[in-house]
């Protein structure tokens, strides 16, 4: 009797042990990734120039960008308040890029005010300037290292892309 009074708390213990760790898992999980992301930069009312349109996404910090057919030239979006990542770095994810056509498999640079291209730190670039057209996974974001003397105006420019639901997802931190 002793035997299975033992065996049976035991066993109780053993499953609140589990549920409480899976638990632990569960909630750490989402908190370690918002922590290691940072912030959410907000994405939704940017300046558009050319032909392309960008919608909001699920979140804040998403976009969505269409062009309506192959761009001439170049087009994008830029916004001129941004001061506060001076000196912080910005975290791109992008999603969706097979379904859009990228003239020399050039996805997408991004300017500083001066038109000085931003360079990341753990990416390459297509002709010092061009991002390489290619999902980039949930934990490997492009990083890009913002210079502090960084005045707040930031472009994405796109270059003879047809873009079809290009999805942009940004944090700082």
């Amino acid at each position: 009797m002793i035997f299975k009074k033992y065996s049976f708390t035991t066993n109780i213990a053993g499953i609140l042990t589990v549920i409480v760790a899976v638990i632990a898992i569960l909630l750490g999980s989402s908190a370690v990734k918002s922590k290691d992301l940072g912030k959410k930069l907000d994405m939704t009312d940017w300046n558009v120039w050319h032909d392309i349109t960008v919608s909001k996404g699920k979140e804040s910090n998403e976009c969505i960008i269409n062009s309506k057919g192959k761009i001439d030239d170049a087009a994008g979006f830029f916004n001129s308040d941004l001061d506060f990542l001076s000196g912080k770095t910005l975290i791109l994810y992008f999603s969706n890029t097979a379904k859009s056509k990228f003239h020399g498999n050039r996805l997408v640079k991004l300017e500083y005010e001066d038109g000085v291209v931003v360079t990341p730190s753990n990416a390459s670039l297509i002709g010092r300037e061009y991002l390489n057209a290619a999902d980039i996974k949930a934990d490997k974001g492009i990083e890009f290292v913002m210079t502090d003397k960084f005045e707040g105006r930031l472009n994405f420019v796109f270059y003879k892309a047809d873009l079809k639901d290009l999805k942009i997802t940004a944090w700082y931190k």
